[in-house]
């Protein structure tokens, strides 16, 4: 398997100068071509694929802001980089109060946010 810049360079070459092509040594150059072009497609409609489901999940998902937090209160959300739910058991002005699942009680100040994240829906 060629890199993806020898794979580019083999196909901008067309054939044209095969001293310089990268699959020179190669008895069916144009077919391992073909298969590395092929194998590097699908690897970027793959990661593509993932970034375009990240950013639905981002848009349809996004982290809740101070004011949405207050409006919460004895809801659950969603609390990163914790990864796991929490209730919301009390919010003051600049601090908020919850209930994790094992029963332990925390709070949160509103200046921390950017250190965690809240969201309405479970992060995969």
């Amino acid at each position: 398997m060629k890199t993806l810049d020898e794979v580019i360079k083999a196909l901008d070459n067309d054939c044209k100068k095969c001293g310089e092509c990268p699959y020179v040594e190669e008895k069916h150059c144009r077919i391992e071509i073909g298969h590395d072009a092929l194998h590097y497609l699908n690897e970027y409609l793959t990661t593509q694929t993932a970034y375009i489901k990240a950013m639905a999940d981002i848009e349809d998902n996004p982290a809740l802001d101070w004011d949405e937090l207050k409006t919460m209160e004895g809801k659950p959300v969603w609390v990163e980089p914790a990864c796991e739910w929490i209730l919301i058991s009390a919010v003051e002005e600049d601090r908020m109060y919850f209930i994790e699942k094992t029963c332990n009680e925390y709070s949160f100040y509103k200046e921390e946010m950017g250190k965690w994240q809240a969201y309405r829906k479970e992060r995969e």
